[in-house]
């Protein structure tokens, strides 16, 4: 029984002194080294690697958020010329990148259910006026009791369906192309239609050829104006506190040296649950001629431009989503993990570093390179 109170007291008196160490030990510092080895480089070492230490400065940057995304063209500059019946392809006489002008000719079709349609609304027509005089006529004699009132109610309705039908094969023919003036005028059915362009463009895409059969719902031409592109970016969810219209764009195509200025003209208001990315829709000021639709594009947002702590690029290693610098410890380096925000491509925002730490502001890699060849 003493042995057991001797061993509950040690155990009390154990964790009082742990407590009180842990209470007594120094604040853990804002950074957290990744290791605790220091390397350590001899003065002609530093020379030969060009060392340059330094602690961080405050900066205003003129911070960007990079991004990438395509040049587009609004919905209503993208228009798809379908046949508005199915019909056999007469003929075609552009090639994609072909340039259109509004009204001009595309192509013709021709189908036997177009003369069926025409032959419809002729017999119609003829029917019509003679339902029409009939219901006249009854009508006439209703007034003079001459006629009974229920067939005065047959040759009204009579009258007003085939002027029903005249109606929707009048609207039918309007639609499809046919000149309906023209063919009541005439009484001459017209053996084909033609399509016309309904913009000013270029043809993006050609799905047709002589002598194929085509469907109401067949796209046979696609035509885009590209009087107006714009800057369709994808931006990552977490930076979007950042973004607001009217912000500054810096927009590159990968292998050209030129850049396109433009701004933020709309922000979408829903992330995508895949790439978790929101939609930047970018104007560009002036409207470039060189950038088509559907290239692909890199981008820089340029945010606010306010005092922040920054170190040079060159002393930041970054390994994946992690950032390092090295921390200078008494005759070596540490390197010390860091939270990275924006950067303006010389300087680069840091956190959780303190102000009046001492690093190395290039040589960064040199010595990370003999971290990585001690440890192997």
């Amino acid at each position: 029984m003493f042995t057991k109170k001797i061993s509950f007291f040690a155990v009390l008196l154990f964790a009082f002194s742990a407590c009180k160490h842990e209470k007594t030990e120094p604040a853990e510092a804002p950074v957290a080294p990744v290791s605790e080895q220091v390397i350590t480089l001899s003065a002609e070492q530093l020379k030969m690697a060009d060392i340059q230490t330094g602690t961080p400065s405050m900066r205003a940057l003129d911070l960007a958020i990079e991004c990438s995304g395509i040049i587009d063209v609004p919905p209503q500059n993208m228009i798809a010329v379908h046949a508005p019946v199915k019909g056999i392809v007469k003929d075609v006489d552009q090639l994609p990148g072909s340039s259109v002008k509004k009204g001009q000719r595309l192509t013709t079709l021709s189908h036997p259910d177009l003369v069926r349609l025409q032959r419809e609304f002729l017999e119609n027509l003829s029917q019509l006026s003679m339902l029409e005089k009939e219901f006249t006529r009854r009508k006439n004699l209703a007034s003079n009791e001459a006629t009974s009132q229920k067939s005065l109610e047959q040759a009204e309705a009579d009258y007003k369906l085939a002027k029903a039908r005249y109606q929707g094969l009048k609207t039918e023919l309007k639609l499809i192309g046919i000149d309906v003036p023209k063919l009541e005028s005439t009484q001459v059915i017209q053996e084909q239609i033609t399509l016309y362009s309904p913009i000013h463009g270029f043809i993006d895409k050609v799905n047709i050829n002589p002598g194929k059969l085509v469907n109401a719902e067949d796209l046979l031409y696609q035509i885009l104006d590209v009087s107006h592109v714009h800057a369709e970016l994808r931006v990552f969810a977490r930076d979007i506190p950042m973004l607001h219209e009217g912000q500054r764009i810096e927009v590159r195509v990968p292998g050209r040296s030129e850049t396109y200025p433009a701004e933020v003209h709309l922000l979408s208001r829903m992330v995508d649950p895949e790439s978790k990315t929101i939609n930047v829709h970018g104007h560009f000021k002036p409207e470039p001629t060189q950038l088509f639709p559907g290239t692909f594009i890199q981008a820089r947002i340029f945010t606010e431009n306010k005092a922040q702590l920054t170190v040079p690029e060159t002393a930041v290693i970054r390994a994946g989503d992690q950032a390092f610098v090295f921390v200078q410890k008494n005759n070596g380096f540490l390197k010390t993990p860091v939270r990275t925000g924006g950067t303006d491509g010389k300087f680069v925002v840091v956190n959780d570093l303190n102000p009046q730490s001492v690093i190395a502001l290039s040589g960064a890699y040199y010595l990370n390179g003999i971290l990585a060849g001690s440890e192997e």
